[in-house]
């Protein structure tokens, strides 16, 4: 196995016996993280909406590495591999590799990864995944990213808000790098709604993943200001961090005003919102989103 010396199409492709991912097979991949590299890749479900299966791979450092094998055990300090449940607004607690191996090529300076991977991964709840066969080339080329190329980004308009994580020791300006916005028939909570997904993505020398997602019923009074955290029949907001953890926010307190939202039967013109809001991640872990601005059309 050798790392590739041109641009290398990204992919990973295995099998798992998790019904909905039998074969996984990836349509969107990033190397990040700010101290320790994150190789991530990202199937969508078929006939899910906004439903996903995230293979995780975690390293200790940035250093080169050719064609190592590690064991996954739950003790291995060098090495991380995760398998993810996730929707838009949801992520699931991760399957944890506690058996296994992981082959693995990895040249930081050309932010490229290659190698196989078989393990056993476990969920808090005991419920186990198996990933067998899995083959991987992920190359993370910055202002090319395959995590933006790859997949549908079909609105333009921008995200942005403060960020502090004091337990993370993180402050920071999220400004989204691209957008999409739909529209779904039956959610469950919301009915007929909106849903706007904008990422903020960066590479090295700042490699970063962050995601600020919305939701809003078509029914929402424009201009009113909605709770966060009571109002999930009508409003609802979700922050994630995607680098060396993930980590889901949900709203335990917090608000927003939408001024404008697209017309449902057209799709024309624009979501536009203010909001603010505390959230907390499964583990107990605070994020102060803050001077949240919106504005995203198709």
């Amino acid at each position: 196995m050798n790392i590739q010396k041109t641009s290398l199409a990204s992919y990973f492709t295995a099998q798992t016996d998790d019904p909905y991912a039998e074969k996984f097979s990836a349509d969107r991949f990033f190397i990040s993280g700010t101290d320790t590299p994150t190789i991530s890749s990202r199937m969508s479900v078929e006939d899910q909406l906004y439903t996903y299966r995230r293979i995780v791979i975690y390293l200790n450092s940035y250093e080169k590495i050719e064609n190592k094998t590690y064991d996954l055990s739950a003790s291995n300090p060098e090495v991380r591999v995760h398998y993810v449940i996730s929707n838009d607004t949801t992520t699931l607690s991760p399957y944890v590799a506690e058996r296994g191996l992981l082959k693995i090529s990895f040249d930081p300076d050309k932010n490229v990864a290659e190698g196989t991977l078989d393990c056993t991964a476990k969920a808090p709840t005991g419920h186990q995944v198996v990933v067998s066969k899995g083959t991987f080339g992920i190359q993370d080329t910055g202002s090319n990213h395959e995590y933006l190329n790859a997949g549908t980004h079909n609105a333009t308009g921008s995200a942005s808000a403060h960020v502090e994580i004091p337990d993370y020791g993180k402050n920071f300006e999220y400004r989204s790098t691209n957008a999409s916005l739909n529209l779904e028939q039956n959610h469950p909570e919301l009915g007929k709604s909106w849903v706007v997904h904008t990422e903020d993505v960066g590479s090295r020398p700042d490699p970063h993943h962050h995601v600020l997602t919305v939701r809003a019923s078509t029914s929402v009074v424009l201009n009113k200001t909605y709770n966060l955290a009571a109002d999930t029949d009508k409003v609802q907001a979700l922050f994630v961090m995607l680098d060396g953890r993930i980590d889901p926010f949900r709203p335990k307190s917090g608000q927003i005003t939408l001024t404008s939202l697209p017309d449902p039967e057209t799709a024309e013109g624009k979501i536009e919102a203010t909001l603010s809001f505390t959230g907390i991640s499964d583990g107990g872990i605070t994020a102060e989103i803050s001077n949240g601005i919106l504005s995203v059309e198709k």
